[in-house]
């Protein structure tokens, strides 16, 4: 189910369904790391369930880097 850059598909809230449908606790957000300038800065963030790391992301903002995150782990459970 790919989605073209104009939408504004919100991959954590598809991430958290399929999560509940296979009834399993959300996932988990953190930032691991914020780099480049003040001005221009790039967040790193892991999404994973029960402390094990699943997938990252990055963005110019948290949230951001929080969708990047949890479409890589989707595209991950789709293979």
């Amino acid at each position: 189910d790919k989605t073209d850059a104009g939408s504004q598909k919100d991959f954590k809230t598809s991430l958290q369904e399929k999560f509940h449908a296979l009834h399993q606790p959300s996932p988990t957000y953190e930032i691991i790391a914020k780099e480049g300038s003040e001005h221009e800065p790039i967040f790193k963030v892991k999404v994973a369930l029960n402390n094990e790391i699943f997938a990252f992301g990055k963005g110019k903002n948290k949230k951001a880097a929080e969708q990047q995150a949890a479409h890589n782990l989707l595209e991950i459970m789709d293979k």
